[in-house]
């Protein structure tokens, strides 16, 4: 059975498929894929992190400057990538702000190996009240 719930393609209750805004992402079979992290941090809602249009290059830059973290990650507009968003109230009782990851899938032949992080202790500060 093969259900369409707007953007995700589901099969016997199982995603297998989203085929929305920002392009099309498979799940392989076995419903696993890894992904390398290379932002996490706290953005207001004017920072368009998940736009399907848009300069990637500038996405990944400004993803990496508001990261809490420097990632040693490779990562391009060519990449597949992947985000993770959750409201949040970490910068007080507005809606104007959300806890983001972001992660590139592993490209062919690619295999997981150890990640340098750091501390980012200059990252860019969310703007949340204006």
């Amino acid at each position: 059975m093969v259900e369409n719930k707007q953007d995700f393609v589901i099969e016997n209750g199982v995603l297998n498929r989203y085929e929305g805004p920002g392009g099309d992402v498979t799940i392989p079979e076995g419903g696993q894929f890894t992904v390398k992290i290379f932002a996490c941090f706290y953005t207001e809602l004017a920072f368009i992190y998940n736009g399907p249009e848009g300069n990637m290059d500038y996405i990944i830059k400004e993803a990496q400057r508001r990261s809490r973290h420097t990632f040693d990650v490779d990562v391009n507009s060519s990449d597949k990538i992947v985000t993770l968003s959750t409201c949040t109230r970490a910068y007080g009782q507005t809606s104007n702000q959300r806890f983001v990851v972001m992660g590139r899938l592993l490209r062919p032949g690619e295999t997981v190996g150890p990640v340098a992080i750091s501390a980012n202790l200059n990252h860019k500060q969310p703007s949340v009240w204006g």
